[in-house]
């Protein structure tokens, strides 16, 4: 079973997302629309202009993001690709869609290398614009938990690093992909 995030509009409408199906309910409680996701419930944000609502999360080393129209319930674009083993969070722009998780580079063990990812789609399209991966050097993998944006605009990601131990792991970006 997965379970996703619960949002609300501007108009109190309530978005629920369930074992990948997603359901919209008016304020009166009243089912409007039902859609299945294709993607594991992971991560769910409403666009700026409350067109959009976008999920993301992963399944068996794809990450998934789609987008869907909050009106009709009806699929936008649906994008999935090999990029690591979770989506775990996202934040919404104007143009983008930011999402943060556990990426991972290499093929075999011992060559596979995880990383605090962090992957910006264009919002319109789905399309990859860039993927940043980042990890202390002294560390043997990491992973992005969650995701926010600054008052400037940037990024924050924060999750954990593994260094013989757990420890939290927190990273800036720029829109552009480049540490700060």
């Amino acid at each position: 079973l997965t379970v996703g995030r619960l949002l609300a509009d501007g108009g109190g409408n309530v978005y629920f997302s369930y074992n990948s199906i997603l359901y919209k309910y008016s304020p009166a409680g009243v089912l409007l629309w039902s859609a299945s996701t294709s993607v594991r419930d992971a991560a769910a944000s409403i666009s700026p202009d409350g067109t959009d609502v976008i999920l993301a999360g992963a399944l068996g080393g794809n990450w998934g993001v789609t987008a869907f129209d909050t009106a009709t319930g009806t699929r936008r674009w649906l994008t999935t690709s090999a990029e690591g083993t979770s989506a775990s969070d996202l934040v919404v722009d104007v143009e983008r869609i930011y999402v943060a998780g556990q990426g991972t580079t290499g093929v075999g063990t011992p060559a596979i290398t995880q990383w605090l990812t962090v992957i910006a789609y264009d919002r319109e399209t789905g399309a990859k614009i860039w993927r940043t991966n980042k990890r202390p050097a002294d560390s043997t993998g990491a992973a992005g938990g969650r995701i926010a944006r600054a008052l400037d605009g940037s990024l924050v990601v924060t999750g954990h690093a593994t260094r013989g131990f757990l420890d939290w792991y927190t990273a800036a970006l720029n829109t552009n992909g480049t540490v700060r």
